[in-house]
C-alpha cells in the first residue's frame, strides 16, 4: 500500500535539497556526509534504547526521571556526534557545506519511519516485541514539518559552532534540543500549541538569520 505521507515528506526534502544545492551550489559530499553520520548516532544509540525498553517493560511507569534521563542521554550523544563528525570534514569556512550536511542528517532524522523501522528491527533481532515512537506531534505531516524545521536550525548552531570556534554554539544547541523536549512533554492542550508556534518562529529566524548571530 502506497504511504501518501511519506511521498509527500520525500518529495519536500527532494525540494529542499534541490533548490538549496542549485542557488547555494555546495560540495555534495556533505550531503552524505550527513546521511552517514546520521545512521551512525542511530547505532550508537542502540544501547540507550534498550535502556528505554527495559525502563518501560519492568519498572514503575509513574517514576519518569529515569526515561527523560535516557532521553537528555541520546539527544546529547546526537548533537556531540553531529558536532565531532561535521568537524571532521568542514575545514573551511563554509556554511553552505555545514548547512548542505544538516540536510542531509536532518532529511532523515525527520522521517520517523525510518529510525522507527531501523531500531524495531534491532528489537526483533533480539526477539523482543517493542515498539519505539518517535512522534511529538500527534499528527504525521504536522510532526514531519516541525522535526525537519527545528532540526535544521539545530544544526546552524552547530555549523556555527565550527566556523566561529565557540563551543557556546554547541552547548546552545543541546540546551535548545532539551527545551524542545521538556516543552513538548510537559505543556498540552493551547500552551502546547503556542510553543510549538514560538519554537517555529524562532526556528525560522536562525535559519534566515544565521550569519547575523554574534
Amino acid at each position: 500500500m502506497i504511504n501518501i505521507n511519506l511521498i509527500f515528506e520525500l518529495c519536500v526534502i527532494f525540494v529542499i535539497t534541490y533548490f538549496f544545492i542549485k542557488y547555494k551550489k555546495p560540495k555534495i559530499k556533505f550531503l552524505f556526509y550527513g546521511y552517514i553520520f546520521f545512521i551512525i548516532t542511530l547505532f550508537i544509540q542502540i544501547p540507550f534504547k534498550f535502556l528505554e525498553y527495559i525502563y518501560r517493560s519492568y519498572f514503575n511507569k509513574g517514576i519518569l526521571i529515569p526515561f527523560i534521563l535516557i532521553n537528555i542521554l541520546i539527544i546529547i550523544i546526537s548533537e556531540i556526534t553531529k558536532y565531532f563528525s561535521l568537524k571532521r570534514f568542514l575545514k573551511t569556512k563554509s556554511y553552505k557545506n555545514g548547512i548542505l550536511f544538516g540536510i542531509g542528517w536532518t532529511s532523515i532524522e525527520s522521517l520517523n519511519i525510518f529510525s522507527f523501522y531501523f531500531f524495531n528491527y534491532f528489537f526483533k533481532l533480539f526477539k523482543i516485541n517493542y515498539s519505539t515512537s518517535y512522534n511529538l506531534i500527534n499528527n504525521s505531516i504536522l510532526n514531519f514539518g516541525f522535526l525537519l524545521i527545528i532540526n535544521l536550525a539545530i544544526t546552524v548552531f552547530i555549523v556555527i559552532a565550527i566556523i566561529k570556534k565557540n563551543k557556546f554554539y554547541l552547548i546552545y544547541a543541546i540546551f535548545y534540543s532539551f527545551l524542545i523536549y521538556f516543552g513538548l512533554f510537559l505543556f498540552s492542550n493551547n500552551l502546547k500549541i503556542i510553543f510549538i508556534i514560538l519554537i517555529l518562529i524562532y526556528s525560522f529566524y536562525i535559519l534566515f538569520y544565521y550569519k547575523k548571530l554574534k
